[in-house]
């Protein structure tokens, strides 16, 4: 039973978290860059901080787990939600650090490009299953409940199989990120 509220839990969070995250993308004004970026990084922060809190409380919960009849549950919670959550943590904060790359310059070349189209598309998408080099994850263009999109990790491009949406780590990151191509770029090859 314990175990059950757990999951539902866990499903629960992962789900909040994308609406959150689909909100605030529809939320972004395109014609005002600053007030975004802004907006974007203290919608991190504020998950940031959310996620250290329900660690603290599973932390709490997991070492409460003694003894040879519940210690297998702290371990179960460990495993399960706490690395879980320490992973979104890490994207949430990688986000947050490529936010501060964004700016005016328009310097990039062709090496910067290069670079930016190696950077791995299973890092900017929540990627929910692996299978023989290829990565599935729910399609960031339209809302679904099961993965339909197809991350091939050989060349590093992607296809939609529910709306037919293809491309490589630019045009992933340019959709996910709400930015135009310099600022994706500048972003994916951490130019700062």
């Amino acid at each position: 039973m314990a175990i059950n509220n757990l999951k539902n839990l866990e499903f629960n969070n992962r789900k909040l978290w994308k609406e959150k995250e689909l909100d605030f993308v529809s939320e972004i004004n395109k014609n005002n860059e600053q007030w975004s970026k802004d907006r974007r990084t203290d919608f991190l922060r504020k998950e940031i901080n959310n996620i250290n809190n329900e660690i603290k409380e599973l932390n709490f919960l997991s070492e409460k787990c003694v003894g040879e009849i519940y210690q297998w549950f702290g371990e179960y919670i460990k495993e399960n939600f706490i690395t879980g959550m320490n992973n979104k943590k890490n994207k949430f904060l990688k986000n947050l650090k490529f936010i501060d790359c964004i700016n005016d310059d328009n310097n990039i070349n062709q090496k910067d490009i290069d670079v930016a189209r190696e950077y791995r598309c299973s890092d900017i998408v929540e990627v929910q299953k692996r299978e023989n080099g290829r990565s599935w994850c729910a399609c960031v263009f339209h809302n679904e409940k099961t993965p339909s999109m197809c991350i091939y990790e050989k060349s590093n491009s992607f296809y939609c199989f529910g709306c037919g949406k293809s491309g490589d780590s630019i045009d992933l990151a340019m959709f996910v990120f709400n930015l135009d191509f310099v600022n994706v770029v500048r972003k994916l090859s951490h130019i700062c």
